[in-house]
């Protein structure tokens, strides 16, 4: 009997604990919000007290040290939280971003590495790798990881998109069109993909299309300037300057900052 009744009290008290670590951490949680940071480490560090094999709070623990601007603390945390769950993809995304802002890429590809080596599928983790290796320059490299991408996310119109983008900056233009299509067929309002093909058509010699690909952007999405200023450049280029104009002046009462430059060099007032 004896043994019997410990047990649940045991029990009980470790759920007493779990329950008191989880309220400290959703008010410490709560301070983040508030950038009450100072707050939110007192209330994250009970937390850990409680329960210290619990990765969360040393993950937001992390996000307050950042908020403090202290970066080298706001990375232990970030790792100890790893350490503690290597499924914690929330704590490798805060410190590969991390890393990133410093300019420290290398660490952070390090870090996505790490996170697809626990998930090979893990996309979030796949588009942090594209977007580093993007930057470097490296068009395999990022080719490879937009190619996981599509693999584990195919009927994610922004892998197709992302993956037309990289062909179109290293000008390998029917490629491009081939991913753009496949996001818009994916998603037919979807005004990037549309703006994209725009693009492709028109380096290729094929304003025709070019056009109605930029028409198509400018109907899924009203709001979206850099197809209306493709399309003003477009009519003038094609000897309509008083078309041309309408486009830029649309994109100018949108707040797009380069079509105000562009009308005040032509001295038009877009007001």
């Amino acid at each position: 009997e004896g043994l019997s009744s410990r047990g649940p009290g045991i029990r009980g008290r470790a759920l007493y604990l779990d329950e008191q670590s989880e309220a400290f951490n959703g008010l410490g949680e709560l301070s983040n919000a508030r950038r009450q940071y100072k707050l939110a480490l007192e209330y994250f560090g009970s937390s850990i007290s409680l329960t210290p094999q619990w990765d969360t709070p040393w993950t937001n623990k992390g996000a307050a040290y950042e908020g403090l601007g202290n970066s080298a603390t706001a990375q232990v945390c970030y790792q100890r939280a790893i350490d503690l769950s290597v499924t914690n993809f929330t704590a490798y995304k805060k410190l590969a971003d991390l890393y990133r802002r410093m300019g420290k890429g290398d660490e952070a590809l390090n870090v996505y590495r790490s996170a697809l080596r626990v998930d090979p599928s893990n996309v979030e983790m796949c588009y942090g790798l594209a977007d580093i290796y993007e930057k470097k320059g490296d068009h395999a490299h990022a080719l490879e990881a937009f190619e996981s991408i599509l693999k584990y996310a195919p009927d994610d119109p922004m892998g197709y998109l992302r993956m037309g983008q990289l062909y179109l900056r290293n000008s390998e233009y029917d490629q491009a069109i081939s991913y753009f299509e496949q996001a818009a067929q994916i998603d037919a309002r979807y005004a990037e993909a549309h703006n994209g093909l725009g693009e492709a058509f028109q380096a290729k010699g094929m304003l025709k299309e070019a056009r109605g690909a930029y028409e198509k952007a400018v109907a899924s999405d009203s709001l979206f300037t850099l197809p209306l200023r493709h399309l003003g450049f477009l009519s003038i280029a094609q000897g309509n300057e008083a078309e041309g104009l309408r486009y830029f002046l649309r994109a100018a009462a949108l707040g797009d900052i380069d079509a105000t430059i562009f009308l005040r060099s032509r001295r038009i007032n877009e007001k």
